[in-house]
């Protein structure tokens, strides 16, 4: 089981908080993704572009399939 914990602070000079956030477990379950998405700050839709990352990361890391990964196929160090 994992527990994670998060938390965003908007700043001192922002009245709006843009950051996003995501988790996703990869379609056989083996691996656990985490996203942080920093907000742009000062520019138009900074929270929507910081959503807009979380999102495609997460839908696209949850099709991820690790069991044709295997060991021998990494590079040798």
């Amino acid at each position: 089981m994992i527990f994670y914990y998060l938390e965003s602070n908007i700043g001192k000079k922002r009245i709006l908080n843009e950051d996003s956030y995501g988790h996703c477990t990869s379609a056989d379950g083996s691996v656990h993704f985490f996203i942080i998405a920093d907000g742009m700050g000062g520019h138009n839709a900074g929270e929507i572009a910081s959503r807009i990352a979380v999102d495609t990361f997460t839908e696209e890391a949850s099709l991820f399939d690790a069991t044709n990964i295997r060991i021998s196929s990494l590079p040798n160090r």
